[in-house]
């Protein structure tokens, strides 16, 4: 098991093994040796003097190009650059900083360092594999595995910084927010009390503060504070581009997006997220090539991702299109195909208008969808019944309604008189209101 962690890697300090994702990450001694050097004191500056006597203790020439060429090897194998540095941070003429968050599972990673139950950080990267998937199924086994961190050793803040997203997930799932609120505020608060400086408790504070208490200035500052600190986990990178595109701001979220997949290219939820960007940015033919390369290449079984495409076909007039994702959508999440398959009759009988009116009956029966009935209300023309579901959802604290200002498939709501109100209630928060 590699001793010390970072993003994605993990890095044994005895062999000198580098591994991005439990797979082994070609590394060459020096520069092996020079990691090992920066990982020892993360977020301290090590001057190339230091670095020298360390690396070359019996060269007594210049050793420039020596350690030139070790810090671009090590780049290489980090998938870093200097110019936008996510580990090795460049401190001109002087030397090189580490500036990720390093976790050591040996060591307790509160302000004491007393050395935490080793079982409990276990629990705790199992669970933040299983969080990082698409399915329902994945994410409750992320919620048992933080929960098994916390009972394992309760002074640990990995598990209860854990329990807050994936309490938050459950929130967006099932639509009700306030439903979680308080055990997100005591794991929170839990979190702190053990760590509060802690990258991990910093993401998970900025998290609650975005989609349970919907206090936006709150979190935008708590996500710059998380960045500052080296957050560059996905679950924190694209926590923070999920914020960026709440707020419309399209190419902010899309660098930070570009950064997550720098991490890992082929993640499910990162790519989604960036079908979803392109989407809501009006970059349709960009959107849709990269949906379609999730769903050729990465994972067909995205409902998703599907249900994505199916508005993106709609909204270009490929009915037939928008109907075989919209089928598919609607199986991945579990409905039966009786009722998927009547969508078909529905088509051939009054096309896509008929269609909808089937599909707000389903989904009026299925949790967490208060948003997408909305959607599909307005497109329709029935904003009175939209909106009905707006104020019940926004009763809810359904933190799905975030996107409401940016998502293009709620045009006709943006024009109605209510959603300045409704956005007014939204932006309230949840312990302001």
């Amino acid at each position: 098991m590699p001793e010390l962690r970072f993003g994605l890697f993990g890095f044994d300090t005895e062999s000198g093994r580098l591994e991005r994702n439990g797979r082994e990450v070609p590394l060459q001694e020096k520069p092996a040796a020079l990691l090992n050097l920066l990982l020892s004191r993360p977020g301290t500056l090590i001057t190339r003097d230091e670095i020298a006597a360390a690396l070359w203790p019996e060269t007594h020439v210049s050793y420039n190009d020596n350690l030139n060429t070790a810090i671009n090897k090590l780049r290489q194998a980090l998938g870093d650059t200097a110019a936008n540095p996510r580990f090795v941070q460049t401190v001109p003429r002087k030397g090189y900083r580490f500036t990720a968050p390093v976790q050591d599972p040996r060591v307790r990673p509160d302000r004491d360092h007393r050395t935490a139950h080793p079982g409990a950080v276990q629990a705790y990267q199992q669970g933040r594999f299983h969080l990082n998937r698409l399915t329902d199924r994945s994410r409750g086994l992320a919620r048992q595995y933080f929960q098994q961190a916390v009972d394992l050793d309760p002074e640990c803040h990995l598990g209860h910084a854990g329990l807050v997203e994936a309490l938050v997930w459950d929130a967006g799932l099932t639509g009700d927010g306030r439903a979680v609120a308080e055990a997100v505020d005591l794991a929170l608060e839990r979190a702190r009390a053990c760590a509060p400086d802690a990258v991990e408790t910093v993401v998970a504070e900025a998290i609650a503060r975005f989609l349970v208490h919907w206090d936006y200035p709150a979190a935008e500052r708590t996500f710059a504070r998380a960045r500052e600190m080296g957050a560059n986990e996905l679950s924190a990178v694209g926590w923070h581009a999920a914020f960026m595109l709440a707020c419309c701001r399209f190419e902010e979220a899309l660098a930070i997006i570009e950064e997550a997949l720098a991490l890992d290219p082929l993640s499910p939820t990162t790519n989604l997220q960036k079908g979803l960007a392109l989407y809501f940015a009006g970059a349709r033919d960009e959107a849709d090539r990269q949906l379609r390369r999730l769903l050729e290449h990465i994972d067909p079984s995205d409902a998703s991702a599907q249900w994505i495409m199916f508005h993106h076909c709609d909204v270009g007039g490929d009915e037939a299109r928008a109907l075989d994702h919209l089928q598919k959508a609607l199986v991945g999440w579990g409905l039966p195909f009786e009722t998927v398959n009547i969508l078909a009759d529905a088509h051939q009988a009054g096309g896509m208008t008929a269609v909808r009116r089937h599909l707000v009956e389903v989904l009026a029966q299925s949790t967490g969808m208060a948003f997408q009935t909305a959607i599909l209300h307005g497109q329709l023309g029935e904003l009175d019944r939209a909106y009905a579901i707006l104020d019940r959802a926004v009763a809810r604290r359904d933190w799905n309604l975030c996107y409401l200002a940016a998502d293009p498939r709620a045009t006709a709501l943006r024009s109605d008189r209510r959603y300045a109100g409704i956005l007014q209630r939204l932006h309230t928060g949840y312990r302001r209101s």
